[in-house]
């Protein structure tokens, strides 16, 4: 009986963990946008938590596929956002990126394009993405004339929730048709009861690559270094000392 009782209790448990497991889109998750207004598809990539923008060659996705787009047109792009704001707070602090790599006279400095941001951040991650990843898997799909694409609200602002605060004419960046990648520049916004904007000159936070195969990096080295395995590193030390005791006894 105590037995019985206690796979239960177990079951319980671990039903407790799983419904506590984190979903898809999840506010502070970052979250990357690639569309394509031509053939009207749009994909929300979920890029989680970044915890340090200084971490090198970090995968943050892999293996996505891009059937159907067609990025060699004007009409194609993409953005990454994240918002961290406490609007009850007045306070609002988040992420964006652009092509730029030094900074951009482009982004408007006003408290209400900080509010505009948290507002159509949250549209598009939840009700965009989040309601439309049925497998939970980070990647969702949907056309780019929905009321609650990145298109619709970061781009074109056919909702009004935009302001000019991240993607504007001649700063967004194009899929790469040469290369095989491109690079999106991390900045950062932070402000209380005033906001000072994004300037020329200013230093990127980060640089998250987005790669034709389908890979999603932050901080790219120019040359991966690929790790040695601890198992090779044993063989090595143990031929190194055969080879000693070989020298010793022919001395």
């Amino acid at each position: 009986m105590n037995k019985v009782l206690a796979l239960g209790v177990s079951s319980l448990l671990l039903l407790g963990a799983a419904s506590q497991a984190s979903a898809s889109f999840e506010a502070n998750h970052w979250t990357m946008s690639v569309y394509d207004a031509a053939n009207d598809k749009e994909m929300g990539i979920d890029l989680g938590l970044i915890a340090d923008l200084s971490a090198q060659n970090v995968t943050l996705k892999s293996g996505l596929s891009f059937t159907g787009f067609d990025f060699t047109a004007s009409t194609s792009g993409i953005g990454i956002f994240t918002d961290m704001s406490n609007p009850t707070a007045w306070y609002h602090e988040g992420y964006f990126a652009t092509s730029n790599n030094s900074g951009t006279a482009s982004i408007s400095g006003t408290f209400a394009n900080a509010q505009a941001f948290t507002s159509a951040e949250g549209s598009v991650r939840t009700y965009g993405y989040a309601a439309n990843d049925g497998n939970n898997d980070g990647v969702a799909l949907i056309a780019a004339s929905f009321a609650n694409s990145y298109l619709s609200y970061f781009n074109v602002s056919t909702n009004g929730g935009y302001a000019g605060l991240q993607m504007v004419a001649g700063q967004e960046a194009e899929f790469p048709t040469a290369g095989g990648y491109v690079d999106m520049y991390i900045y950062q916004f932070a402000t209380d009861a005033t906001y000072t904007p994004v300037q020329v000159g200013d230093s990127y936070q980060a640089i998250i690559r987005l790669y034709d195969t389908g890979s999603i990096i932050l901080n790219p080295t120019a040359t991966s270094e690929v790790p040695v395995p601890g198992a090779v590193w044993l063989l090595g030390s143990g031929l190194a000392g055969l080879i000693g005791i070989r020298r010793r006894k022919n001395s």
